[in-house]
């Protein structure tokens, strides 16, 4: 990271898939353990901070522990 974005308080954040279905995006990662990848391979190309939005079976967004 440059001196630059130390002293602005540079962050870089990714977004894994936000409230879309996988039938407008064929990619998008949905299950836990696709956004693990995915998240893995974020951090590994530098980011700092992940936002997601967490799956059901069918798809759709959820906070539902299970």
């Amino acid at each position: 990271m440059s001196d630059l974005a130390v002293t602005i308080g540079f962050m870089l954040q990714v977004c894994l898939n936000g409230s879309r279905l996988r039938e407008h995006c064929p990619n998008l990662p949905s299950t836990a353990s696709e956004l693990a990848e995915a998240a893995w391979a974020a951090v590994a190309a530098g980011a700092e901070d992940i936002h997601l939005h967490p799956k059901g079976p069918d798809g759709s967004d959820t906070l539902a522990p299970d």
